[in-house]
């Protein structure tokens, strides 16, 4: 509980602590914001420039995707083209055989 006396109890002065001067308490205070803000500028600097060069790769990222997609296209084609291709050669082969068996 407080007492009229103060917090500290019995024997508690404000003037008993030791006191830094009030130039060193501000130079202090003013010191450690100028860090913060030196630290979250240079933060926000770093954040910046990889922000830049990710909006750089980004148009050579789509033409990959897009080339990609193209390839897999013309993949899927040329399976498709061969596979019709095999099967006519296996049926005149077949027929080959066939007749020359004959």
């Amino acid at each position: 509980m407080l007492s009229a006396r103060g917090a500290g109890g019995p024997g508690y002065s404000p003037q008993s602590l030791p006191r830094t001067p009030p130039d060193a308490i501000g130079c202090d205070r003013n010191e450690a914001s100028l860090k913060a803000v030196s630290r979250v500028r240079s933060a926000a600097e770093e954040s910046f420039k990889r922000i830049l060069e990710v909006k750089k790769l980004i148009p050579m990222w789509q033409v990959y995707v897009k080339k990609e997609a193209s390839l897999r296209y013309e993949e899927n084609r040329l399976k498709r083209e061969l596979n019709s291709v095999s099967t006519k050669a296996r049926r005149l082969h077949r027929r080959i055989d066939q007749l020359s068996s004959q």
